[in-house]
C-alpha cells in the first residue's frame, strides 16, 4: 500500500511539474486524454465550490447548488484556506454577475 501512495505522489508530482512549463494549448491536450469526463466533473465541481465559498454562500446552499454534503464543503474549504496557490485563479473570485456578463458577451 505504501509503495502504491509513493508511486501515486510521485507521478502527480511530475504531472504538476510538466503542466507549469507546458503551455495551455498543450495543458489542454495532456489533461483530455488523462481525464475521464467523470474526473473533469469532479475538478470542476470543487472549483465551483471555492468559488461559492469566496462568495460567501452557505455549506448548505453550496450543497445544495452542487450536490455535495456539507462535510465535504467544508473539507475543500479547509484545504483552500491552506492552500494559497488558489487564490491565483482569477476566475475563482469573480462574482457571478461578472461571469454572466462575460458569458453573454462571448456570445454575442
Amino acid at each position: 500500500m505504501k509503495k502504491a501512495k509513493n508511486l501515486e505522489n510521485y507521478f502527480w508530482l511530475k504531472l504538476c511539474e510538466n503542466i507549469e512549463k507546458s503551455s495551455s494549448k498543450g495543458t489542454i491536450k495532456v489533461l483530455n486524454s488523462l481525464l475521464s469526463m467523470s474526473e473533469k466533473g469532479m475538478i470542476a465541481k470543487r472549483l465551483a465550490a471555492v468559488s461559492l465559498i469566496r462568495s460567501g454562500k452557505s455549506y448548505r446552499e453550496i450543497g445544495r447548488i452542487l450536490w455535495m454534503s456539507p462535510s465535504t464543503v467544508s473539507a475543500i474549504k479547509k484545504e483552500y484556506g491552506q492552500n494559497n496557490q488558489l487564490s491565483k485563479w482569477r476566475f475563482l473570485h469573480e462574482s457571478n454577475k461578472n461571469r454572466k456578463r462575460k458569458k453573454n458577451k462571448a456570445v454575442a
